[in-house]
């Protein structure tokens, strides 16, 4: 619970989005299916007004920008309402964003 609200922390392979990756550049299916999975939990979140809290290895910024990472994006932008906070280890150096819009930065 976050507060009142049924809350889940989603724990998301985003490996998809390694720049070294080549054979995920021209993927343009749902790998393992895990944006589909993602989406149907943030779905059950949002029929029930709860929250989630993602967790993550590659984050959605510059290096994920393939079609995976474009509908990734799309998917945090359709579920901003519900996704609380959002977290990414890859990084060696302590670095924040806040992403508004899949559109704007």
């Amino acid at each position: 619970m976050l507060g009142k609200q049924p809350t889940k922390v989603l724990s998301f392979n985003s490996n998809y989005c390694l720049i070294y990756d080549f054979h995920a550049w021209v993927q343009w299916e749902d790998p393992g299916k895990s944006l589909q999975w993602l989406e149907s939990e943030l779905s059950e979140l949002e029929k029930v007004g709860g929250a989630a809290i993602i967790l993550t290895h590659v984050p959605n910024i510059d290096e994920c920008v393939r079609n995976f990472g474009m509908r990734w994006h799309a998917l945090m932008d359709r579920y901003q309402t519900i996704i609380r906070w959002s977290m990414s280890g890859h990084m060696h150096y302590e670095s924040w964003n806040v992403v508004r819009s899949m559109y704007e930065q």
